[in-house]
């Protein structure tokens, strides 16, 4: 157990660390997941770990009125103001170093640094329990209040830190795509399968991250519908898994060409299509027969068409093109309020291009080559 002075000793050597005189905070208190109207901006100073929790702690004593309120019941975060994103705990005196390092990158973008601390529910009974303890305890001090001591000890018992994502730290727009999926893999429950499956002419086109994620955003778009999967490659339903059926036997064989049936009046059915157990299975790599929407992938097609794609499209395959994060999907909407369609981006000018935010001179540049072929 370490003395009161190794503890200020420690403290001093933080505050030297430091090279803050003092920190400003907005302080806000939480109970139950909902806000109370309880917040104030400290200024503490000296910027000791033991000194700063101990202004924390008044404050929210004063505020919600309990002197008896004590660290152990409740728990702070801290993260910049009005940004997202998750908030990281300050725990322990380990937690205040890197507390003071963000602090200091956050005031130095002339940021503010914001602190929550979240009541346990069960404080009043924690707080007669603490009572009690203390009172058979010998080390009360003679006033009745806790040594500085037990303070840092019952502190720095290390829980294990909280990464869980809360509706809060998704946008309107990730919370609709997630009701969406939700919807999705309910309506496509399979009983075979353990993921959900689209089922066309007894194939099973099951659907991973990436359809559900595509299938949601088309929806939103007004693309498509919940029954209707979008016209993308990859909810081709060649790409599913063949079935029998009574669903007993499974086969990733493409159906039966005229040129292998025994005879010409026979007509095929998913049944014919599975070969004895004892006959080779051959492997047929057949390739969908419809144009692909991007036009990167247009060169498997011997077609010189090119189908009209929609401003998303176009933008998206730029993305992927010169894999880029999303550099040409930020303009989607500045092309739709302005009703630019992809066949009149090549005849647009430069101040045309500035005004829509297209600014740098490589954007406007691939941009206007892409759409070249419109």
């Amino acid at each position: 157990m370490k003395s009161k002075a190794a503890v200020y000793v420690e403290s001093l050597e933080l505050f030297e660390e430091c090279g803050i005189d003092e920190i400003k905070l907005h302080v806000s208190i939480e109970k139950k997941g909902k806000k109370t109207s309880t917040s104030k901006t400290l200024i503490i100073k000296p910027v000791e770990y033991i000194n700063v929790m101990e202004k924390i702690n008044a404050f929210v004593q004063k505020a919600l009125q309990n002197e008896n309120i004590k660290p152990a019941n409740y728990s702070i975060s801290y993260k910049a103001m009005n940004s997202r994103g998750l908030s990281s705990e300050l725990e322990d005196e380990l937690d205040f170093k890197e507390f003071i390092e963000d602090y200091k990158k956050v005031t130095t973008a002339n940021k503010k640094m914001g602190m929550m601390v979240v009541i346990d529910n069960s404080t009043d009974n924690e707080t007669k329990s603490s009572e009690k303890r203390l009172k058979n305890s010998d080390d009360v001090e003679s006033d009745g209040s806790v040594s500085e001591e037990e303070k840092v000890i019952t502190h720095t018992k290390k829980k294990k830190k909280s990464r869980v994502i809360r509706d809060d730290d998704l946008s309107k727009e990730e919370r609709t795509r997630a009701e969406i999926i939700s919807v999705l893999c309910e309506k496509y429950k399979c009983n075979l399968h353990t993921t959900p499956c689209y089922i066309q002419d007894n194939r099973h086109l099951q659907f991973n991250p990436a359809r559900l994620q595509l299938w949601a955003r088309e929806i939103m778009n007004k693309g498509t519908t919940e029954d209707v999967p979008p016209t993308y490659p990859i909810f081709s339903a060649i790409l599913g898994v063949l079935v029998s059926n009574n669903n007993t036997q499974i086969s990733t064989i493409a159906p039966a060409t005229a040129s292998t049936t025994t005879s010409a009046t026979a007509v095929p059915t998913a049944a014919s299509a599975v070969p004895p157990a004892n006959t080779p299975i051959p492997i047929i790599i057949q390739m969908p027969p419809f144009q692909y929407p991007y036009p990167s992938f247009n060169q498997l097609d011997t077609s010189t068409n090119h189908k009209l794609p929609s401003i998303h499209e176009f933008l998206f395959s730029l993305d992927q093109k010169y894999n880029c994060n999303g550099e040409y999907s930020q303009f989607e909407n500045a092309f739709l309020e302005e009703a630019i369609t992809v066949n009149i981006i090549k005849d647009l000018s430069d101040e045309q291009m500035k005004t829509l935010g297209i600014v740098k001179i490589g954007w406007q540049k691939n941009i206007r080559q892409e759409a070249q072929k419109y």
